[in-house]
């Protein structure tokens, strides 16, 4: 699972583990910043860039 706050310089949170139906946690300072994240379980992968605030 990978969570990132949107044009910091900061490099991305990363929890690399093997996960078969959760992943996590995983946490970034966001305030301010715009949150993406992404994973992945077995096939299945999913990701979002709208969280901001």
């Amino acid at each position: 699972m990978t969570l990132d706050a949107l044009g910091d310089s900061d490099e991305p949170s990363v929890d690399s583990g093997t996960y078969t139906s959760y992943a996590g946690p995983v946490y970034v300072n966001g305030r301010g910043s715009c949150v993406a994240w992404s994973g992945t379980i077995g096939n299945t992968s999913a990701s979002d860039s709208g969280h901001c605030g």
